[in-house]
C-alpha cells in the first residue's frame, strides 16, 4: 500500500543501538518500514526517511 510521507516526521533516534535493538525483539515498535518481501528495512526507497 503507498504511503505518502514528509521526511523527517517519525524519524526516532535513540540514544544506544542497545535501545532500538530492545524495540525491535520485544515488539513494541508501532510501525516498521518493509520491503516487498516483508523484511525490515532502512534503505531508500522502501523507508523514505533512512
Amino acid at each position: 500500500m503507498p504511503v505518502w510521507v514528509s521526511h523527517g516526521e517519525g524519524h526516532a533516534e535513540l540514544a544506544h543501538g542497545a535501545v532500538m535493538k530492545a524495540t525491535l525483539e520485544f515488539g513494541i515498535a508501532a510501525i516498521e518500514h518493509v520491503d516487498n518481501f516483508g523484511q525490515p528495512t532502512i534503505q531508500y526507497p522502501n523507508d523514505p526517511n533512512g
